[in-house]
């Protein structure tokens, strides 16, 4: 969030750093950020997944806007790696690993993108495209249902940007959102406007 804001307004920079050497201070020594004892949002409804998606998560947030990414981001590559993207059948979890790992290192990203192609469903004209979430499934803002979907497909969206994967599936996902947004011209809830409308300006290009 901060280092989003500080794109158009003042934010001290010391304050995203000892917010940066705090998240790498959790971090296990394999690389990865243990939701044992947390209660952070909607991770429980991730279950065994919830390891995974927090640390993809907060990796991603070290990463964007940074280039030299953070240190020994390998380990935390490592562990993400570990989990065969075959076996990861939830959307919205996927999109966060992938998104995690093209940002840390895209060469290593193709085979969870396969995956993602695989789980992603599309209108009857073919052109819209989205990823719907599993049954009883929700995002880690609690996100469920139509708010929960457009998570999942702008996330998605968002892992493909990164990776520089699947422009025609992008657009068709951008176009999807757009048509999403409810009758206040945002998409159901805080979370899922945030994240449409980061796919959408990081799509114009």
């Amino acid at each position: 969030e901060f280092s989003d804001m500080a794109e158009v307004h003042d934010v001290d920079s010391a304050l995203i750093e000892r917010t940066r050497n705090w998240l790498l201070a959790q971090r296990l020594p394999n690389g990865a950020w243990s939701a044992g004892g947390r209660n952070f949002h909607g991770l429980d409804a991730f279950q065994s997944d919830a390891d995974l998606a927090l640390t993809a998560y907060v990796a991603w947030a070290l990463v964007d806007r940074r280039p030299a990414g953070f240190a020994n981001s390998q380990a935390t590559l490592d562990f993400l790696l570990n989990r065969e993207p075959a076996t990861i059948d939830d959307p919205y979890v996927l999109a966060l690993v992938t998104r995690a790992i093209a940002a840390i290192d895209d060469a290593h990203c193709q085979a969870y993108v396969d995956r993602l192609m695989d789980l992603m469903q599309r209108e009857a004209d073919g052109k819209r495209i989205f990823w719907r979430q599993p049954q009883g499934s929700r995002t880690m803002f609690y996100g469920s249902g139509a708010s929960g979907d457009i998570e999942t497909t702008a996330m998605a969206a968002l892992a493909l940007l990164a990776a520089k994967e699947e422009p025609t599936a992008v657009r068709g996902a951008l176009t999807w959102l757009v048509e999403q947004k409810d009758s206040r011209g945002a998409w159901h809830s805080t979370q899922a406007t945030v994240l449409a409308l980061k796919a959408l300006i990081e799509g114009t290009g």
